[in-house]
């Protein structure tokens, strides 16, 4: 949610006694961009959970987070073709063609890198 605000991350551990893995975790914490999201379900949410943070090099990314208690499913409309890719597990989603859709449990959320074609 910090990351999808564009919000402030601090962080107090010594930079230079932490390992390689540890840094690139902190590296993915901080948006790229330095800008807030733009809340797509202002309408049909009490607090917006499908969050589009932009393109930076031809790369759509977009949040999604379940705010409730209850499983959610999430539809994001896409123009044509595009590989997705989640941002923090790196996992390859496939290739979506014309919408995205996403079921998430109570209190989670996925942020997706969308490439197109």
């Amino acid at each position: 949610a910090i990351y999808a605000a564009g919000g402030a991350l601090l962080i107090s551990d010594k930079l230079p006694l932490m390992s390689e893995e540890q840094i690139a975790l902190y590296k993915k914490l901080f948006p790229w961009t330095g800008r807030a999201a733009k809340p797509l379900d202002l309408m049909e949410s009490f607090v917006p959970g499908l969050l589009d943070l932009g393109y930076e090099e031809g790369i759509h990314t977009v949040a999604f987070i379940n705010w409730g208690e209850r499983e959610r499913t999430f539809t994001l409309p896409l123009d044509g073709t595009h590989s997705a890719t989640e941002h923090w597990t790196d996992e390859n989603l496939g290739t979506v063609t014309g919408e995205y859709k996403i079921t998430l449990a109570p209190h989670c959320s996925s942020l997706v890198h969308f490439k197109k074609q």
